[in-house]
């Protein structure tokens, strides 16, 4: 079962740890912009909560990510190959080091740019330009969320494609949200992207690899509308950690 596990979810994933820097102390791979993502996530959330330390608690939250994802996640999968006889050789293996046994180094730059993305963001929501240009910013920030997950394992070209096609689905969502329910507006837009999809699935095999595609308005509505409520939020927030600065 543990096999199957292996096989059928972090195998798909395996393409994330392919490096695009790798020069001495900086190595970075696709993950590293998982890391970026969540930062950014994990302090929006905690400014927002008004939790205390801030940053002491976003530094903790993704030592202990490391820890569990190298210490006990794999550790048990370490102990079950091992249990089971499996070569080092056998593909099974070799996939397993690929996604657990991590460079120190790219541990260690997991955490910094997680920081890091916690740093964009507080530094970004406080430039007071950006506030008439919240509702763009999410908009583009959910694309690019949904074009890198549905189909970044094919290329930056695909990611790109995508992402235009991300922001065009959320702008037509919003026009019909204009006279008809949030959910109304969902289907209606979803249904004027099926025969998009469908051609696309004729034209362009690589969309018939992921079901995400399929659904992909429907995720990015749903992000679009979470987003833009919790950086509604945090843009308050980062304006009044502005103002105690100065004050």
């Amino acid at each position: 079962m543990l096999e199957q596990l292996i096989r059928n979810f972090f195998m798909p994933l395996a393409w994330l740890l392919e490096p695009f820097c790798k020069y001495g102390m900086f190595y970075y791979d696709r993950w590293s912009l998982v890391h970026f993502w969540s930062g950014i996530m994990i302090l929006t959330a905690l400014s927002v909560m008004k939790v205390n330390n801030r940053w002491l608690k976003l530094f903790g939250i993704l030592v202990l990510w490391e820890v569990f994802e190298q210490g006990l996640v794999g550790y048990l999968f370490a102990l079950f190959l091992r249990t089971q006889g499996i070569a080092t050789d056998e593909d099974i293996y070799i996939q397993f080091e690929r996604i657990f046994c991590e460079y120190y180094i790219d541990t260690l730059n997991d955490i910094t740019i997680g920081l890091l993305g916690g740093w964009v963001i507080d530094r970004l929501f406080r430039w007071k330009r950006l506030r008439p240009h919240i509702d763009l910013f999410t908009i583009a920030f959910t694309a690019t969320t949904i074009s890198f997950i549905t189909t970044g394992q094919h290329g930056a070209m695909p990611v790109l494609l995508f992402f235009a096609a991300g922001m065009a689905i959320i702008f037509v969502f919003k026009m019909f949200a204009k006279e008809n329910t949030p959910l109304k507006a969902c289907a209606l837009t979803w249904l004027l992207y099926l025969p998009l999809w469908g051609g696309g699935c004729f034209l362009f095999a690589l969309w018939e690899y992921s079901f995400l595609s399929l659904i992909a308005p429907c995720l990015l509505i749903w992000l679009y509308l979470n987003l833009r409520k919790l950086f509604g939020s945090f843009m308050p927030s980062a304006h009044n950690h502005e103002v105690a600065a100065t004050s």
